[in-house]
């Protein structure tokens, strides 16, 4: 069987994001790395947090507009 290599849109998904975040606590939880590779795993984790964070904005920013475009064509709540 072919592995789909997964497109940069699927691998930024908030999903994705957050399993990542969770594999990265999973680890470091572990107590089996060692001080640098959990200060690695710990830059990375704050990395994928920076990308949800960002993310959850972009996607905010998407519903304010769509709610306001509602509004515009007299769809109100």
């Amino acid at each position: 069987m072919i592995k789909r290599q997964k497109s940069r849109k699927d691998r930024d998904s908030i999903e994705s994001l957050l399993e990542e975040l969770k594999k990265i606590t999973h680890q470091l939880e572990s107590n089996e790395v060692s001080i640098d590779e959990s200060i690695g795993l710990c830059e990375a984790g704050n990395d994928l947090l920076k990308k949800s964070k960002d993310k959850l904005s972009q996607i905010q920013l998407k519903i304010r507009d769509f709610d306001g475009a509602k509004i515009e064509d007299g769809e109100k709540n």
